[in-house]
């Protein structure tokens, strides 16, 4: 995961709120969206 700070964000939807915001991000992808932001989706497991 990327620190909190927009600079170094990876995310190339740099109009959102949470942008550089993983703590507000993460959770948001998770529980609303159901998938895993930008930066966690190399990290993902694939079957």
């Amino acid at each position: 995961m990327v620190p909190d700070n927009k600079a170094d964000c990876n995310c190339p939807k740099t109009e959102c709120p949470r942008h550089g915001d993983c703590n507000q991000c993460v959770p948001y992808h998770r529980d609303v969206k159901g998938d895993l932001p930008f930066c966690l989706r190399p990290l993902a497991i694939k079957n």
